[in-house]
């Protein structure tokens, strides 16, 4: 994996995950698939009886740390 993507794990979360197309899917900017993903796992801890996530944990980043982008 040259470019430091997992593709197959971006592809598996937006297709089965969050029930997105293929076309949908690559039309997703990074911080959009990660915001997405965050609420997927928080509704799915909330589903479990686990506390959610609240993002204070997780630093703030912005498209100019992101390799590549």
């Amino acid at each position: 994996n040259r470019d430091g993507w997992d593709w197959p794990y971006i592809l598996y979360v937006g297709r089965v995950w969050l029930e997105y197309s293929d076309k949908e899917v690559w039309a997703l900017t990074p911080r959009q698939f990660v915001a997405q993903l965050n609420v997927h796992e928080d509704i799915m801890k909330q589903m479990h009886g686990q506390k959610p996530n609240t993002g204070k944990s997780n630093p703030t980043g912005f498209i100019d740390q992101i390799p590549g982008w």
